[in-house]
């Protein structure tokens, strides 16, 4: 039997193999830039160099390239396939955990690309050109457009400022857009300025990025989308219900772009009763109108679009509608003159974030309420009547002084009708002098015309 060796102070010798210290695994962000792409790498066996790198998002990245013709493409490449929790998926809510899915970069290649290629052929979509596999990596090939996204141009470049006509232009093709999604039973989930893209003359707008879309019209996979642009009922904690309508979550989330055009900024962030512009709004309709810089026509339009349920929000269709029917979305400088404080302070801010040289007008002064008026009562009752204080300091006198004789009695007489005749004595006298009015009725009865 071989025994065990032992060290002098009869411990057990340690295993070197097990001392070793490995190095800790690469971080997943760091996992993901080792499988970004630099310029001049061939991509699709030399079809296409990349030229630049465009941006990042959460599933993939987006670069300049050109083919072999010369021509210029952006080429969307999704990251290696590891396994990852699907943001559309429920979570946070105990309600919205019923089911768990969780999804590989392929199946996010495929659903996008199917979802795309559906909807590809309308002028207000990016185009899809082709995809291909390469090194392990799914590749989107689409148009290239030069004027950056949407969000640049609100923010940085300035395109809507004061500018109705643009407005209403760059509104109105995100909704035709959408509304041919809608038509081919494709919501997009995920309708922000940052998934459309500019033409390089600032006139013609694109919708992409349809990683978060879905054919489903009733959803139960809550919390899919942006911060500033869910819906209530897509947060799946303020609208009862087991599954939600993302046709209308989409119109939700155009009603916030709208907001972004012609603001600059958002109406809060986000639609929850925590928070406090979003609560203000649920029991005030009018409160974008007092916050906002947004004028009265567009503010009733943009409260039907943001309704908190979605069986109040407006449709699509009158959305486009009564878009063409607005000629001014915002407030000019005679009109914010008297707007809100915080309306005036969201002009000075956009103003701001575009370096713009932008004199605010004065504001008007505090309207005061008018002074109270004295109460002024009449001294007399009227030209035959005395006031309260004559009255009581005047004699009283009997009633026969102040009567005297009355006018002749002017009624016409009435056809077929007998006047009574009247006894001058009897009980009718007895009665009247009982009741201490004789003089008074005596006048009276001598005034009266004998009967025929």
């Amino acid at each position: 039997m071989r025994s065990q060796a032992t060290t002098s102070n009869g411990n057990k010798p340690s295993n070197p193999k097990r001392n070793i210290k490995r190095a800790p695994p690469l971080p997943r962000k760091s996992l993901r830039s080792l499988s970004l792409h630099r310029a001049g790498d061939q991509l699709d066996n030399g079809a296409y160099v990349v030229l630049e790198l465009i941006g990042t998002g959460a599933f993939g990245a987006v670069y300049r390239a050109v083919d072999r013709a010369g021509r210029i493409f952006a080429i969307k490449a999704l990251f290696p396939a590891e396994t990852e929790t699907d943001p559309s998926a429920p979570s946070g809510h105990a309600r919205t955990k019923q089911k768990s899915t969780r999804r590989t970069a392929w199946q996010r290649f495929a659903e996008e690309v199917a979802l795309h290629s559906m909807v590809t052929d309308h002028p207000g979509v990016l185009t899809l050109h082709r995809t291909f596999i390469s090194a392990g990596r799914a590749y989107l090939v689409l148009d290239f457009v030069g004027g950056g996204t949407l969000l640049s141009a609100i923010t940085s470049q300035g395109l809507f400022w004061y500018d109705d006509e643009a407005i209403t232009s760059a509104f109105l093709q995100l909704c035709d857009a959408v509304t041919h999604c809608h038509y081919r039973g494709i919501a997009h989930r995920d309708i922000k300025p940052d998934n459309v893209l500019v033409s390089s003359c600032g006139k013609r707008f694109f919708l992409a990025d349809f990683g978060l879309a879905t054919t489903e019209a009733q959803c139960d996979q809550f919390g899919a989308g942006s911060k500033h642009y869910k819906s209530p009922e897509c947060l799946g904690t303020e609208v009862v219900g087991d599954t939600y309508d993302t046709h209308a979550a989409d119109v939700f989330a155009l009603g916030v772009v709208l907001v972004n055009l012609i603001t600059g900024g958002y109406p809060w962030a986000r639609a929850h009763s925590s928070d406090p512009n979003f609560l203000a709004f649920i029991h005030d309709p009018n409160h974008l109108q007092n916050t906002l810089p947004i004028s009265p026509a567009a503010a009733a339009l943009i409260s039907r679009t943001l309704a908190p349920l979605p069986s109040a929000r407006i449709s699509l269709s009158d959305l486009r509608r009564e878009t063409v029917q607005i000629r001014r979305w915002g407030l000019d400088d005679e009109d914010l003159v008297f707007a809100s404080e915080a309306a005036r302070n969201n002009v000075v801010e956009y103003a701001r974030a575009l370096n713009l040289n932008y004199k605010l007008p004065p504001a008007a002064p505090p309207r005061r309420p008018p002074p109270p008026q004295p109460l002024n009562l009449p001294t007399t009752v009227s030209s035959t009547s005395t006031t309260t204080t004559e009255r009581s300091s005047a004699p009283q006198t009997p009633p026969s002084s102040s009567i005297g004789t009355p006018p002749p009695s002017t009624v016409a007489p009435v056809p077929g009708f007998t006047r009574p005749k009247i006894h001058r004595g009897g009980s009718f006298l007895r009665s009247i002098r009982k009741l201490g009015i004789w003089g008074a009725s005596k006048s009276v009865l001598q005034a009266m015309p004998e009967p025929a």
